[in-house]
């Protein structure tokens, strides 16, 4: 796993808490291989997903004033879905920060 200030000198942030960044990148397999209760990401990513969908939402309306509620969820679906988001990711080479069990 590569080191996690590569990962925030990339994202352009510094995290106050690093172990915050550790557990979201910490896969649930990394817990089931380890037979404990190893904390994992799925909570925070339950709160990201929350967290972007409101920044996206807000944005889009601010800047598209036109578009009714069908075109600004239309939008905001293009811009988060699993395709954008991948490329994303890849792009940051996030893949070589994730924690993740041997099966994975």
């Amino acid at each position: 796993m590569k080191s996690l200030e590569e990962l925030q000198t990339a994202l352009g942030c510094r995290f106050a808490d690093p172990g915050l960044l550790r557990l979201a990148l910490t896969h649930p397999s990394v817990a089931h291989e380890q037979a404990a209760r190893l904390q994992h990401n799925q909570r925070l990513e339950f709160l990201g997903d929350s967290v972007v969908e409101l920044i996206l939402t807000h944005e889009l309306y601010r800047r598209l004033p036109a578009l009714g509620e069908g075109g600004l969820t239309k939008a905001r679906a293009r811009l988060v879905n699993r395709r954008s988001l991948a490329e994303r990711a890849r792009r940051l080479g996030l893949g070589g920060y994730l924690a993740l069990s041997r099966g994975e």
